[in-house]
């Protein structure tokens, strides 16, 4: 009977871990390039990824999806703000003139 038990528990072990989720960009190791390497490669696959799920035009900034060519605080890529009373025109900062 302690066999049975015994079996049963592999089963269930192999079943666990054959299903454990494994992110996308995961590589396998490459003994040609260096762990450090590999580690930029799967962070690059992270982020085209990620900017796959945003609309053509849009980028991935601070977690959403942002027009860079008209958002004020991304404007031509994240984190470029345009400044007070400056606005976004294609994805370059313009300022408004006072007369």
């Amino acid at each position: 009977m302690m066999k049975v038990w015994m079996g049963i528990g592999v089963l269930i072990a192999a079943v666990v871990v054959g299903c454990a989720p494994v992110p996308v960009y995961e590589i396998p190791p490459d003994p040609g390039v260096s762990p450090a390497d590999q580690e930029v490669e799967a962070q690059s696959l992270e982020v085209e990824a990620r900017r796959r799920r945003c609309k053509s035009g849009e980028q991935e900034c601070s977690g959403r999806c942002v027009d860079v060519r008209s958002d004020a605080f991304h404007c031509g890529g994240c984190g470029q703000v345009c400044g007070p009373r400056g606005f976004c025109s294609d994805g370059v900062c313009q300022h408004f003139v006072e007369d």
